[in-house]
């Protein structure tokens, strides 16, 4: 059985935190992470200590609508949450929130604001979601995430956005590899499963694929597992 959790855009703070308060439970028999193209920002970490902070000091917050109602809030009262998310349903008062956002926003300097343009890779946060597997005794597998220029372009270091941080992704996930491989640790890359041909069949743009792209990924993924010796039993069994 194949548990799919991945999320759409998520970081890899997001992967680690949903590894570690959800997945485990379901006491998977190994981890396979497939990251590389998506930020992982300090401003994200920043962001979940925050989340653990508020739920900690307000233990009336049962749902992800008070939560978010929460932060925006100086008090965590039960009742100011509750008259903030009754407020929120009036088309008036979430205007009058829009226009101050907007005024709040202009007065930011450019430095202030979060750009896309400054590749993000955290090295604490991969080795973090491996030392949470490591403890739980669960080999991980770890697969920097198939890009198309990466296949056509394999010597392209310079090309900087996602592929600039693919790479670090790549090299920094075969590190962790190599230094923890008696636990369990191992790395594969499947972007020599891709022919040049083959990725202008399954490719819509530079990391999204299609049906018979994510078919072919599946497998490319199977045959790295079997070659690690990572499947249990009655998968590598399985016809």
């Amino acid at each position: 059985q194949v548990i799919d959790a991945g999320i759409d855009g998520a970081s890899l703070t997001q992967l680690k935190v949903d590894l570690g308060e959800v997945l485990l439970r379901l006491k998977p028999d190994l981890v396979l992470l497939y990251f590389g193209a998506n930020l992982d920002r300090y401003e994200a970490r920043a962001y979940y200590r925050e989340l653990r902070a508020l739920v900690a000091s307000a233990p009336h917050i049962y749902y992800p609508e008070q939560l978010w109602a929460a932060r925006q809030l100086p008090y965590h009262s039960a009742s100011a949450i509750s008259l903030f998310l009754k407020l929120q349903e009036s088309e008036l008062f979430t205007l009058t929130r829009a226009l101050v956002s907007m005024a709040v926003e202009g007065t930011l300097d450019e430095d202030e604001r979060i750009s896309d343009e400054v590749p993000s890779v955290i090295p604490e946060t991969a080795r973090e979601l491996v030392a949470l597997c490591l403890r739980y005794r669960l080999p991980i597998l770890l697969v920097p995430e198939v890009l198309r220029t990466a296949i056509l372009e394999p010597d392209n270091t310079d090309a900087g956005g996602i592929l600039d941080r693919t790479f670090h992704y790549t090299g920094m996930f075969r590190a962790m590899a190599e230094a923890d491989r008696a636990d369990g640790v191992r790395f594969a890359s499947v972007h020599g499963a891709y022919t040049p041909d083959k990725v202008r069949h399954c490719f819509t743009d530079e990391m999204h694929q299609n049906s018979e792209g994510y078919r072919h990924l599946a497998r490319a993924l199977l045959a790295a597992l079997e070659e690690e010796g990572l499947l249990p039993a009655a998968a590598s069994q399985a016809p």
